[in-house]
């Protein structure tokens, strides 16, 4: 009796017969049929859809049984190689001439062959899990294996591209095995926003998908899906992350609109997971609670404000009941194509304004920005602890402008890695934060005109950041930390040639600052130092003011107030300029010591109550060459003893 092996040997043909020996077939083809594509699915408008997998592809792998009544189980991987499938060099198929092995197929990514048995490395449901049908050929040459249609469909999740989905699901039978039961599968969308389940979904079939924002609920009813879903049918869940408000209790939900601004036609909300409808401004909408999700979408690719005078607001109408508020704020710009949509003209201008009910803010992960993008967005909420990201590195004029004024509550600010700035760029933008402790990093070394102006005037700043800049921009650091009395050190300000007002009152009124930082700056310009420390009770220890030529008001009120200030910063310059040392050391009730080297105090106001209000007593050193400083408020000191420098 003859044996038969099957071979993957050469491409040619060859039947050897001898005595008591087992037949050899080389050149053994695999014809394998197309890859099965799915039924339409029942929407194309959900996020991005794609086919899936509609053909094979280099390195595809088919699973193959091979089972010999004589010779038994024998098993191997069949992979697509250069548009040909073939077996791993030196493997065979051995069966009894004559008699009829059986043979299996399977395409699963998850799944190998092991001890003649098909076996699974991970849990099934994530992938496809297609059986073949197989036929040899009469003369053993050939074996045909045809994937037809499926026994499963296909749950397209639409999400967020490269978001990490842990989803729940019921009654649910993955494809490869017979039973319905509860899943667990934690799962990422792919650049397309896109992640799949393949199964069957029995009738009342639940699906909570967790994608990092409001989590999204489906129910396969017996209304809509009756005896679930049908074998080979692609079905598709909208789980985008629109912008969603969630409440535990209910609350009412309204737009409005500030000097005749039209909110864009297109922006819709939904209810509940139900039908989407247009948002009409003033309308009033109960959720939360037993209401159920608030969701807002939109293709509007001006956002919502056309400039920072003329925009649309949200408003709730119990300040008691707290909202959150996730999502991604493109959705409101083209919610089919948020990931990829051009942010470059959207703006938000105070779309949360007043929302002191607010807890937590939507994801803003726009790169590009539009000048005024995001001014005064979260105004007043004083309800938000923690602001989102901001990952922009290139901004636009007055982008984050006020962006978090007067949010009393927050208490982490966002990274801000940006290396290239824009005309008011960070002006205000955490003014008033009353819980801010900590700053984040700023990172750009070339500013921009006003770009920090303001920035944490009246927070709660313990540690300043670190302020690397050495080219600044007129009005770079206007009024940075005024009134941060937790202020202990000052930054490091490296720079040496100024710019107009850079800055001016930077730590004005900062009561717990006591040293100051070394200013090296020999090149001045109009304000530079201007109010610098003014009001700063706590300052004991005054810099070197190294600058030989002085600019128009350079030192105006440098020092004004600095009620705990001795010693006065030598000033060596002979020459003064217009308003130079006016009310630089004025209300400095404990200053006793000052050394000024001017020889021409022409320039108008230079001096002009630059010492009011000093230390009855002290010693005033002067240049051997000056003689026309008068006494009094705006000259020496009265009372005080003079002495020629190197004397």
């Amino acid at each position: 009796m003859a044996v038969a092996l099957v071979a993957m040997a050469s491409c040619s043909q060859e039947e050897t017969f001898e005595p008591d020996a087992p037949k050899v077939v080389k050149g053994m083809e695999f014809v394998v049929s197309d890859f099965p594509a799915y039924d339409d699915p029942q929407t194309r408008t959900i996020g991005t859809p794609e086919d899936g997998k509609t053909e094979w592809e280099e390195g595809d792998e088919i699973l193959m049984i091979f089972d010999s009544p004589k010779y038994g189980v024998q098993s191997a991987a069949l992979r697509y190689t250069e548009s040909q499938w073939m077996l791993p060099e030196g493997v065979t198929f051995k069966y009894l001439e004559g008699e009829t092995p059986e043979i299996s197929a399977l395409y699963s990514p998850i799944c190998e062959v092991s001890g003649g048995m098909f076996v699974t490395a991970d849990e099934f449901g994530t992938t496809e899990c297609l059986w073949g049908s197989c036929n040899l050929s009469a003369d053993g040459t050939s074996i045909n294996i045809s994937f037809g249609g499926r026994t499963y469909s296909r749950l397209r999740i639409a999400a967020k591209a490269g978001s990490e989905l842990h989803v729940e699901v019921t009654k649910f039978i993955p494809a490869g095995m017979s039973q319905p039961k509860t899943y667990y599968y934690h799962i990422s969308a792919n650049e397309y926003g896109n992640a799949y389940l393949y199964g069957t979904f029995a009738e009342g079939a639940t699906v909570s998908v967790d994608g990092g924002y409001t989590p999204v609920d489906y129910t396969f009813s017996k209304e809509v899906h009756p005896n679930g879903t049908i074998a080979g049918k692609s079905y598709a869940l909208d789980a985008r992350p629109y912008l969603t408000f969630t409440a535990d209790q209910p609350q009412t939900f309204k737009v409005s609109t500030k000097n005749s601004y039209t909110l864009d036609e297109s922006i819709q909300y939904s209810l509940n997971g139900g039908v989407w409808t247009k948002l009409d401004v003033g309308t009033e909408i109960t959720f939360g609670g037993d209401n159920g999700a608030l969701r807002l979408r939109g293709k509007s690719s001006g956002g919502t404000a056309s400039s920072n005078s003329k925009y649309a607001f949200i408003s709730f109408g119990d300040s008691k009941v707290k909202v959150t508020c996730s999502g991604d704020i493109r959705t409101l710009v083209d919610y089919d194509n948020y990931v990829t949509v051009s942010t470059a003209n959207a703006r938000f201008c105070y779309l949360f304004r007043d929302c002191a009910s607010l807890t937590t803010a939507p994801e803003l992960p726009a790169t590009t920005l539009d000048s005024y993008c995001y001014y005064g967005m979260f105004y007043k909420c004083a309800g938000l602890t923690t602001a989102p990201e901001l990952p922009a590195t290139t901004l636009a004029p007055y982008c984050y402008q006020n962006m978090f004024l007067y949010c009393a509550g927050l208490t982490t600010a966002p990274k801000l890695p940006a290396t290239t700035l824009a005309d008011y760029c960070y002006k205000a933008m955490f003014y008033h934060c009353a819980g801010l402790t900590t700053a984040p990093e700023l990172p750009a070394i070339t500013l921009a005109p006003y770009c920090y102006q303001q920035m944490f005037q009246s927070t709660s700043l313990t540690t300043a950041p670190k302020l690397p800049a050495t080219t600044l921009a007129p009005y770079c650091y206007y009024e940075m930390f005024w009134d941060c009395d937790g202020l202990t050190a000052a930054p490091e300000l490296p720079a040496t040639t100024l710019a107009e007002r850079c800055y001016q009152e930077i730590f004005r009124d900062c009561d717990g600052l006591t040293t100051a930082p070394e200013l090296p700056a020999t090149t001045l310009a109009p304000y530079c130092y201007a109010c610098m420390f003014s009001e700063s009770d706590g300052l004991t220890t005054a810099p070197e003011l190294p600058a030989t030529v002085l600019a128009d008001y350079c030192y105006y009120q440098m020092f004004r107030g600095c009620t705990g200030l001795t010693v006065a910063p030598e000033l060596p310059a002979t020459v003064l300029a217009d308003y130079c040392y006016h009310d630089m050391f004025r209300d400095c009730k404990k200053l006793d010591h000052i050394t000024m080297l001017a020889t021409d105090i022409s320039a108008p106001y230079c001096l002009t109550d630059w010492v009011s209000g000093v230390a009855s007593t002290g010693t005033f050193t002067k240049a051997a060459a000056m003689t026309s400083l008068t006494t009094g408020v705006s000259g020496i000191p009265e009372g005080w003893t003079v002495k020629n420098y190197g004397e």
